[in-house]
């Protein structure tokens, strides 16, 4: 084989690398804004936050922060424009943090900013309690 066709084999090998490498910047995309954002703690204490729950209507009625906004995560997009007008960070939770990071996702794919994903509902307590927020 020539260089050429070296260049072709070797070329042909790094495909898979490149989808690889592909693929982890599409992720790391969808989460930038939370990786390197300020620590939440800072905007907890600051008092300037929005806290978003997105879990169902009867998870909501049954138990939630006070002073949380309810709006379940399949009608997320419905509320984009409201959510802008929100203090950022805006933190959204739900019982586990799954529906939490699908919602946070399709807030960045529709532009909304500012977005923290708390994990679940005990995560975030667990975070006002960190940051000496009471009440919740």
């Amino acid at each position: 084989l020539t260089r050429e066709g070296h260049g072709l084999i070797i070329a042909s090998g790094l495909l898979p690398l490149w989808s690889l490498f592909s693929s982890l910047l599409s992720f790391s995309k969808t989460y930038f804004s939370q990786i390197f954002m300020l620590n939440p703690l800072d905007a907890l204490r600051s008092g300037t936050y929005s806290l978003i729950d997105v879990r169902t209507d009867d998870e909501y009625q049954q138990d939630h922060i006070t002073g949380s906004l309810h709006i379940p995560h399949t009608q997320i997009l419905d509320y984009t424009e409201q959510i802008n007008q929100l203090p950022e960070p805006r933190i959204l939770y739900c019982r586990s943090g799954a529906r939490s990071a699908m919602a946070l996702q399709l807030l960045q794919q529709s532009g909304v900013s500012g977005l923290f994903n708390a994990g679940g509902i005990s995560d975030m307590r667990e975070l006002l309690q960190d940051a000496g927020v009471s009440g919740h």
